[in-house]
């Protein structure tokens, strides 16, 4: 039986979920600012979290580099080695962002 949900559907999911999941430990991490332990679970929570996304980007990009296509399309507009993910604001370092703060 095949998946009701296609790749892309599943694609732009995570992306949503990837923001509002940036967003809540935001609203947290500005709450905790003053606990110590409230600190450390946000710490402990979106170092989780990360782990999870870096295991799951390395595993596509081994998928990519596996498919071939950066080596054997050199005339043809292949997708880039890396997409940023500029919707979700991933694209600007902490530093220049708290400078514009």
């Amino acid at each position: 039986m095949p998946d009701a949900r296609s790749d892309a559907d599943l694609a732009t999911e995570l992306e949503s979920l990837s923001l509002e999941l940036t967003r809540r430990l935001d609203r947290k991490a500005e709450l905790a600012k003053d606990d110590p332990v409230a600190s450390d679970e946000i710490f402990v929570e979106a170092g989780n979290v990360y782990a999870v996304l870096q295991a799951a980007s390395e595993r596509l990009r081994d998928l990519r580099d596996g498919a071939g296509r950066a080596n054997s399309c050199a005339s043809v507009f292949a997708p880039p080695a890396m997409s940023p993910p500029t919707r979700l604001g991933f694209s600007r370092s902490r530093s220049a962002v708290s400078r514009a703060a």
